[in-house]
């Protein structure tokens, strides 16, 4: 059996790949890179406000799902700023649902995002 090392690719973490017979196995789905500064290069280059907003839906669909709740909490508190005019509900949605994807306490989170009270403790009865 031979092991064989992928190298760095854009986005990827390196893989290590059986290969038998001369094939090589099918590597696992990676999970994306997520790199704030490049969320945050493509907001603040582009000038078009459309251009920027579907960049950075493109950016958040694709790369997203591998951000840490601590950066997509960046991302979410510097929204507004980095994106101006481009800022939309569905960009703040997308963002919102991504970091209620991430947490492991869903009601402080919740709480967190869109207000609300405490959960009433349970009465017997």
């Amino acid at each position: 059996m031979l092991l064989v090392l992928s190298g760095f690719g854009a986005g990827t973490a390196p893989a290590a790949e059986r290969v038998r017979g001369g094939k090589a196995a099918a590597p696992a789905a990676a999970v994306p890179a997520c790199r704030v500064a490049e969320f945050r290069a493509i907001a603040l280059t582009l000038h078009d406000p459309a251009e920027r907003r579907t960049r950075v839906r493109a950016w958040l669909l694709e790369q997203a799902r591998g951000c840490s709740l601590e950066k997509l909490s960046m991302i979410r508190d510097n929204r507004a700023v980095w994106l101006g005019t481009a800022d939309t509900a569905e960009l703040a949605a997308l963002v919102d649902g991504f970091i209620e994807a991430q947490s492991a306490n869903g009601h402080e989170i919740l709480k967190s995002l869109y207000g609300g009270s405490e959960v009433p403790a349970k009465t017997p009865g």
